[in-house]
C-alpha cells in the first residue's frame, strides 16, 4: 500500500497464497491524513507482485478528507455569499408528482421540503437566479454547507439561458441529517450537453444554479437545508 504526497509511504504486506480463481483478504491499519487533501482527490494505490511472474495491474482508491466550512474558505483569496436566503430569487423546480416549498427561518439558510405522492424519478432541482458580478468570472468554485434529513444524491447544476450546462453527477456530500461541508471545483463539473466540455466551465454564461437532490428517502419525503453557499477565488 502506497500513501501520496508529501507524506508518501509505502506499507508492505505479509506474502499471501492465491487459489486459482479465489481471492484472499490482506489489510493495512495506517493513518493517511497527513497524506490527503480537504479540496482535490488523491489516490491510494496498492501494488501487487507475482512469485510466478505474472503482471498484476495496481489498484488506485480516490480518497478526499471532509474539512470545515472555514479550512475550506481559508485555501482561497476571496468569497463571495450567495443570498440563499433571498426566497425571492428561487424557483420551484420539480419532477411530477412532487410538491416543494421554501422556507428561511434565520434569514440566513435556506431550507427545502419536498414529497412525492408516489414513488417515481424524485428529482428536486430548484433554480436560484445569479446576478452576474465581473468578478464571479474568476470564481475556482463553490463552497457548500449543507445537510440532507434522509437518502438522497444531492447534487449541485449549473444552467444557461434556463437549460442545464453542467451539474455534479456524483453527490456531493453524504445525506445522513448531519451537516457537511464540501468544495465544488468548477473545472471539474461534468456536462449535460455535446456543446460543453469538461474543463470549459464558464461562470459568465451562468444564470441560475441549482442546490437539490435525487430523493431516496422510503417515506418519499425529505428535507434539505443550506446554511452557507459561497462562491471562491483565488489561492492563498
Amino acid at each position: 500500500l502506497h500513501l501520496p504526497g508529501e507524506h508518501a509511504a509505502s506499507f508492505p504486506a505479509k506474502p499471501v497464497t492465491v487459489p486459482a480463481r479465489q481471492s484472499v483478504p490482506v489489510g493495512w491499519v495506517v493513518d493517511a491524513a497527513a497524506s490527503l487533501d480537504i479540496q482535490s482527490y488523491r489516490y491510494i494505490t496498492v501494488t501487487g507482485e507475482s512469485a510466478g511472474g505474472a503482471k498484476i495491474s495496481p489498484l488506485a482508491i480516490p480518497l478526499i478528507l471532509e474539512g470545515g466550512l472555514d479550512q475550506n474558505l481559508a485555501r482561497h483569496a476571496w468569497t463571495k455569499a450567495l443570498p440563499i436566503a433571498d426566497l425571492s430569487r428561487w424557483e420551484k423546480n420539480i419532477a411530477p408528482l412532487g410538491r416543494m416549498s421554501f422556507s428561511s427561518a434565520d434569514g440566513k439558510g435556506l431550507r427545502v421540503e419536498l414529497s412525492f405522492s408516489k414513488r417515481t424519478d424524485m428529482w428536486v432541482y430548484p433554480k436560484f437566479q445569479l446576478k452576474f458580478a465581473p468578478e464571479m468570472r474568476q470564481a475556482r468554485g463553490l463552497v457548500l454547507r449543507a445537510r440532507a434529513a434522509e437518502a438522497a444524491d444531492v447534487r449541485l447544476m449549473f444552467f444557461s439561458k434556463g437549460v442545464g450546462a453542467y451539474w455534479t453527477s456524483q453527490a456531493v456530500i453524504p445525506a445522513d441529517n448531519q451537516w457537511h461541508v464540501a468544495f465544488i471545483p468548477f473545472n471539474k463539473l461534468d456536462p449535460l450537453a455535446d456543446i460543453n466540455a469538461v474543463g470549459q466551465f464558464d461562470l459568465g454564461r451562468i444564470d441560475s444554479i441549482s442546490i437539490g437532490m435525487n430523493n431516496r428517502a422510503k417515506s418519499l419525503a425529505n428535507v434539505l437545508d443550506v446554511s452557507d453557499a459561497l462562491l471562491v477565488g483565488g489561492d492563498q
